[in-house]
């Protein structure tokens, strides 16, 4: 099983799991592109694992720290189909991004990255990733320390397309 197959495996493990403990539905894990109101969206009790966690227990030790971020494939067509995040400060050595974007068949993809301000290094890279509304998961691999800002860097590659950027960090 690869890599992101294991991460989806753990991501709807935990979901279910941290819905059951809340008391609160799961239908999160399935959220669609019609269903999704914007910026606004919050998903309570939803947790993000490390990229290959297949536990359970590990995965629910993840915090939201802001998003999901609607990036409007409009906005990225005018500014060179590149956002950039505020400076954010995860209150962890861990952190992960996540987004997702679609495509409607035309073979685009998105690069996410995170960026050490302090230091001005890349500390995390996903490398460019298709559109198909999966989730992807980028954390910091190295460079990092707690109290350091940051900020994630979503690419466009090919044609620009609404996409969706979540910031996690180890709780």
């Amino acid at each position: 099983m690869n890599a992101r197959k294991r991460v989806a495996l753990a991501m709807t493990t935990a979901v279910t799991a941290a819905g059951l403990a809340l008391g609160t539905p799961t239908a999160q894990a399935d959220i669609t592109p019609t269903s999704l109101p914007g910026a606004a969206v919050a998903t309570p009790g939803h947790a993000t694992p490390s990229q290959g966690t297949t536990h359970p227990n590990a995965a629910a030790a993840w915090k939201q720290l802001w998003g999901p971020t609607e990036i409007t494939a409009s906005y990225l067509n005018h500014h060179g189909k590149k956002w950039v995040s505020r400076s954010f400060d995860a209150h962890s050595t861990r952190v992960i991004g996540s987004f997702r974007c679609w495509n409607g068949g035309d073979h685009s993809k998105a690069r996410l990255r995170i960026y050490n301000v302090e230091t001005r290094k890349w500390i995390g890279d996903s490398g460019a990733q298709p559109c198909d509304w999966t989730y992807n998961y980028i954390q910091n691999v190295a460079g990092y320390k707690d109290g350091q800002p940051l900020r994630f860097v979503l690419t466009s590659v090919g044609k620009a397309h609404t996409t969706y950027v979540t910031a996690y960090r180890a709780g």
